[in-house]
């Protein structure tokens, strides 16, 4: 194989596979923002929002772990290894790739990640509307943010890619 081979290959898989994981995330959004316009839900919308929302932080989070393997080398582990993820991909690395997420999402994903933690420890709960509407805010409030910056990083593989072509 030619030389940069493995990294145009690692490149194209980053960029395939965030592709696919904004159009989930995108979908999740707007259906959340929809159920959120016609506020208050049923009891049954409540726990679909509580689902979404989960499912909205965990392919963020899926998301952002494959940028830190695929392109930093390197995922945190440990107790703390989720906030220590978005720490890290808060953080750009020059010559490397950008910051992806955006300093002002941060607070919100902290409590969406507290969230996620509370739902899929959750057995027989009710889940309290007023609190699930506030998570639904979150991922609302910050989706845009966190779009523009895998936005950013898609664009930054593709020119890395392009210009690794058109050198080799």
């Amino acid at each position: 194989m030619p030389p940069g081979t493995d990294t145009l290959v690692r490149l194209a898989h980053v960029g395939a596979e965030l592709q696919h994981d904004l159009e989930a995330l995108d979908q999740l959004a707007a259906e959340l923002a929809d159920l959120h316009r016609r506020w208050p839900p049923s009891r049954a919308e409540v726990v679909m929002a509580a689902t979404w929302v989960h499912g909205w932080y965990t392919g963020l989070e899926t998301a952002l772990e494959r940028v830190a393997r695929l392109v930093d080398e390197t995922v945190p582990a440990g107790p703390s290894w989720h906030a220590e993820l978005v720490a890290q991909l808060r953080v750009e690395v020059p010559g490397v790739r950008p910051a992806v997420v955006p300093s002002e999402a941060v607070s919100d994903l902290t409590e969406l990640r507290k969230f996620r933690h509370f739902f899929r420890n959750a057995y027989l709960v009710d889940f309290d509307p007023a609190r699930i509407e506030a998570v639904v805010a979150r991922v609302l409030h910050c989706h845009a943010p966190v779009r523009r910056g895998l936005d950013d990083l898609l664009e930054h593989t593709r020119a890395v890619a392009k210009a690794m072509v058109a050198g080799g």
